[in-house]
């Protein structure tokens, strides 16, 4: 193991423990745990995701050489820099949705859109303040994300899964696809 591919573990763990955090608030009630808990446990979920492909970035730009300023050092930049035959291009390209000016993929539960969603809300929720649950009372589940938070509340549509569920998957595509990544190099 790369000394670095450690950090992209660590964040992943990182993410992981806020899941269980997040799930345990309120002794499992998550709607009725305090807004302020929710809110930052679900930016921070988000946030080390998120960060595990930017460290996973930096890696591809040491070990191939890519001559970037750590302080510059991006998905994309890399990906520019980066040839497209390159063993790694595909994978780390998977971890680089654009969602500003993509759609959101048709099947939101497919692994694209699971990775798209991951940073549609990490940009959402963490920097725009906007709230991706969805609460049902009496009705299964009760708690889960809304696809895409970005939407006026009449068009959101919320997710089938649960909340433990997805945020369960998205983890371990993270983590999938950064092995795939350092598999390559």
């Amino acid at each position: 193991m790369l000394a670095k591919e450690e950090e992209i573990q660590q964040r992943l763990r990182f993410a992981q423990r806020r899941i269980t955090e997040l799930l345990a608030l309120n002794r499992g009630n998550l709607g009725a745990a305090e807004v302020d808990d929710k809110h930052q446990l679900i930016q921070e979920v988000f946030f080390h995701l998120g960060g595990a492909t930017e460290v996973l970035a930096r890696i591809v730009n040491d070990v191939r050489k890519l001559g970037l300023v750590i302080d510059v050092v991006t998905k994309s930049k890399v990906l520019q820099r980066l040839s497209k035959t390159d063993p790694a291009y595909t994978p780390l390209s998977d971890l680089n949705p654009n969602t500003r000016k993509d759609p959101m993929p048709a099947d939101p539960y497919s692994e694209e859109g699971l990775l798209y969603r991951i940073f549609n809300y990490r940009h959402q929720v963490t920097h725009r303040g906007r709230n991706p649950f969805l609460y049902r009372v009496g009705d299964i589940p009760e708690v889960s994300l809304i696809l895409d938070p970005r939407l006026d509340p009449k068009d959101r549509t919320p997710s089938t899964k649960s909340l433990a569920d997805e945020l369960q998957e998205m983890a371990a595509i993270v983590d999938l696809k950064c092995t795939k990544v350092i598999q390559a190099l």
